[in-house]
């Protein structure tokens, strides 16, 4: 109970402190953590701070991560196209744009695999429904 406390009150901390650097410390510190809930509320409160600087790409780049981490999928997938489509001239771009469409990959995976049949084949919305229709019965 007591670390939880201590985690709080250093959260609350950065939530009230005025130094956007010090805010981003702690953004990044909670992203590396993996608690990006915590992390997503920080870098939203900086990032127009920060725009226009490197920093900035590094900010939209993880509040993406965070987003997508918590399942805000359509959300995740308007900041990284956001990311790609400004900040393309980073050394990162490359390996970005390969981690955005794999991530894409793998939604596209999970919303269309329970209807990829055994010959590979993917019914078609008609054939859907008409599982669904049968099912209802």
């Amino acid at each position: 109970m007591l670390l939880f406390g201590a985690c709080a009150n250093s959260y609350q901390k950065a939530l009230k402190n005025p130094d956007n650097r010090a805010k981003l410390e702690m953004a990044d510190t909670y992203y590396k953590k993996k608690d990006f809930a915590r992390a997503i509320s920080l870098y939203e409160m900086v990032e127009d701070a920060f725009n226009g600087t490197p920093t900035a790409e590094k900010i939209i780049f993880n509040s993406a991560q965070c987003n997508f981490a918590l399942k805000q999928y359509a959300l995740a997938g308007f900041q990284f196209k956001t990311y790609f489509e400004n900040l393309t001239q980073t050394e990162r771009a490359e390996f970005d744009i390969l981690q955005y469409h794999y991530k894409r990959f793998k939604q596209w995976k999970k919303d269309v695999l329970p209807f990829v049949q055994e010959d590979g084949r993917i019914l078609s919305n008609e054939e859907r429904m008409a599982i669904w229709e049968q099912q209802q019965k």
